[in-house]
């Protein structure tokens, strides 16, 4: 017996206002690869860069070794509120990032995927739930050791659903 105010789903009991559904479902744009350029030293002048190394294990920005990114259309790289960074290969491979503006403004680099969650009706901190599935699924070698936006796009269709709350 379900309590009220539940439903049950394929995934489990889940908030009635809750919906399922996968990463394709809640992107409001293509996935992207970050820029392709070395860091340099941190400038303020610059852009910050963040690279996979910067990313904790539990996902948050690490601040110790700021370092910066020196090109001219580094506007289209910047992160935004809802998009989330997955790391594409290496022993990182599936580790995320969900952007917070505390961090201030972020580039990011090119062995990430950015993924911009549609903040007018979802949660993008409820989608980094997906995180689990994804470094499951790559951990225990169902996944290549490299993710590829063409491969994730693929796999977003068919990767088990995530819980998201509506926005009303």
């Amino acid at each position: 017996m379900v309590k009220p105010g539940y439903k049950q789903t394929e995934i489990g009991v889940i908030p009635e206002d809750w919906d399922i559904k996968s990463l394709q479902d809640i992107v409001v744009s293509p996935l992207s690869y970050g820029v392709n350029a070395p860091a340099v030293p941190y400038d303020s002048n610059l852009y910050r860069y963040i690279r996979i190394t910067d990313i904790t294990e539990d996902g948050h920005y690490s601040k110790e070794d700021e370092v910066s990114v020196n090109i001219l259309d580094g506007e289209k790289y910047c992160l935004c509120k809802g998009d989330i960074l997955l790391a594409r290969t290496g022993a990182s491979t599936g580790k995320t990032y969900l952007y917070r503006t505390q961090d201030g403004k972020l580039v990011y680099a090119g062995f990430l995927i950015r993924a911009s969650v549609d903040v007018d009706n979802y949660n993008p901190f409820y989608s980094m739930f997906l995180r689990n599935f994804i470094l499951k699924d790559i951990r225990t070698g169902c996944l290549l050791c490299r993710l590829e936006v063409d491969s994730l796009v693929l796999m977003a269709k068919n990767i088990h659903p995530i819980c998201c709350p509506f926005r009303k």
